[in-house]
């Protein structure tokens, strides 16, 4: 019998703390996927719009996967509707309703923490203090965990009007998955994107129909963790298009599996430039190193403001509770964190 499964409850709401991005995410996946003939989708009275169905090489990882993409701003406050259609070959209809609660809109104070954790000990169900935008996740012990590994799986902390702020998370890795070496996906790895807005639309090509967006950048930057020809596995800090360096770390830093590593990522917006980044990383229980690993100016093209994006990339890892501190927009004193 065909079903539709919409991850994280069928009663979900946008994040309390603010707008960490704009698109609004609502996942699942149809099963048996070889039964499906159609699947779309209407918010309120509006039209029927379609939606692809996976597995792609991009956002949709799983067979029978969907990601719905809503605009922010056409959302109503308070409940909205979504229904779900399913037609299959065999001529059944499923239909299934999902329930967006929008939050008011507030400003976000720092300092800021979110800590994972489930409102119910059986519930997969996430605080109001995230936005899942892609993947299978689940909460266990105060931490949010990959599911099932796939391309770009990533959620979003913290809200769009964020300018200078550091970031500071535990995070454990216990393997890559060998589809992260497939050319389309660029290789495996992890890592924090700041001054984040959403995806962009890149359109249809070889590897995504176009639905939901796959554009990735621009960003502000990002600390990237994963494989390199040179230098092995090793931290990298890249600029808005999250593929050209800024900064690679020659140290020999790595992250031993099942070992938990905290990961500092900074950004100050200053007056008279580019915005400036800075890293650090350390094994959970030694000492905070005072000095920055990697710092950089950005890159023209980049983003001045945003959230932080938790990237997991064909990598099965867990997030710990984030910290989101302040920095004030002044310029940069090198060196010091």
């Amino acid at each position: 019998m065909s079903e539709i499964n919409v991850w994280y409850g069928n009663e979900q709401s946008t994040p309390s703390c603010g707008l960490v991005q704009r698109w609004v995410n609502v996942l699942g996946r149809v099963s048996p996927v070889e039964n499906v003939q159609r699947l779309r989708y209407k918010l309120n009275d509006s039209k029927w719009q379609g939606l692809s169905v996976g597995p792609d090489y991009r956002r949709l990882s799983g067979h029978g996967d969907f990601n719905i993409e809503l605009d922010y701003e056409t959302l109503e406050l308070g409940i909205n509707h979504i229904t779900l259609q399913l037609e299959t070959t065999d001529g059944d209809t499923v239909e299934k309703l999902v329930n967006i609660n929008k939050c008011p809109e507030q400003d976000l104070t720092l300092p800021h923490r979110v800590s994972w954790t489930a409102s119910h000990p059986q519930s997969d169900r996430f605080n109001t203090d995230a936005q899942i935008i892609d993947g299978l996740w689940h909460i266990d012990n105060g931490h949010l965990w990959v599911k099932e590994a796939g391309y770009d799986r990533a959620v979003a902390v913290g809200g769009l009007e964020l300018t200078s702020y550091n970031i500071c998370v535990p995070v454990t890795v216990y393997g890559f998955a060998a589809s992260g070496s497939a050319p389309m996906s660029g290789g495996y790895g992890l890592g924090i994107a700041l001054h984040w807005q959403g995806h962009v639309d890149w359109g249809a090509d070889a590897y995504a129909s176009g639905q939901p967006r796959h554009g990735y950048e621009p960003i502000g930057a990002m600390l990237w963790y994963g494989w390199d020809k040179q230098y092995g596995f090793c931290l990298r800090l890249e600029s808005h298009d999250a593929v050209t360096p800024l900064a690679i770390d020659t140290s020999g830093f790595q992250m031993a599996y099942g070992q938990t590593y905290m990961l500092r990522f900074q950004v100050v917006n200053q007056l008279d430039g580019p915005c400036h980044y800075a890293l650090k990383a350390w094994h959970v229980g030694d000492v905070e190193p005072d000095m920055w690993l990697l710092e950089a100016d950005g890159s023209d093209g980049e983003l001045t403001h945003g959230s932080a994006l938790l990237i997991a990339h064909h990598t099965v890892c867990s997030f710990g509770e984030v910290q989101l501190n302040p920095v004030s927009d002044i310029q940069i004193q090198r060196g010091a964190s």
